[in-house]
């Protein structure tokens, strides 16, 4: 099991590549919970998505899992922990507000980048500004006047913000 790789494994290169070309930036190989002691293999950390690259063997994937024949006892129980731990994993990561993503290793990496890519796109819509806040509006009414230029990080175009002062009706 030493040669087995833990990440840059063939699977997960090739879906990086695909959502940097899209150009979505994410960070590899990282805890999403300090706490959680398992480590995701993409993170978007602002948007709170972690992505599981997960191969059919290791994580006994229904279509492609083949039962080792030597040693079947113990290799069933490693499975079974497997998949008992991603479970878990899951659970947490989601009790504490992250979407979880699991993507197998058969998966067409194009086709699992768009369906990341369209949760992210997703996610970052849902968090925009609607047009009923100050900062949508460009309007302040607090007394400071202070109007601060924010190249919104949503795909939003440029808006306005007045820092949250408490005369200012939008907050």
């Amino acid at each position: 099991m030493r040669a087995n790789r833990r990440r840059d494994t063939a699977p997960e290169l090739a879906l990086r590549r695909r959502l940097y070309s899209r150009g979505l930036r994410y960070r590899v190989d990282v805890r999403p919970l300090a706490q959680l002691g398992r480590t995701a293999d993409i993170v978007f950390a602002a948007d709170r998505v972690a992505v599981f690259v997960d191969g059919c063997f290791w994580h006994g994937c229904p279509l492609h899992h083949r039962p080792a024949t030597k040693n079947s006892a113990f290799w069933v129980q490693k499975i079974q922990s497997n998949q008992s731990r991603d479970r878990d994993t899951s659970s947490k990561l989601i009790d504490a507000g992250w979407t979880v993503i699991r993507v197998w290793e058969h998966e067409d990496p194009t086709d699992a980048a768009a369906r990341i890519e369209g949760t992210i796109r997703r996610l970052r819509d849902s968090r925009a500004p609607t047009a009923r806040c100050c900062r949508a509006r460009g309007e302040c009414t607090c007394r400071r006047g202070i109007l601060v230029f924010d190249l919104h990080r949503f795909s939003v175009p440029i808006v306005f913000r007045c820092g949250g002062f408490r005369g200012c009706r939008g907050w």
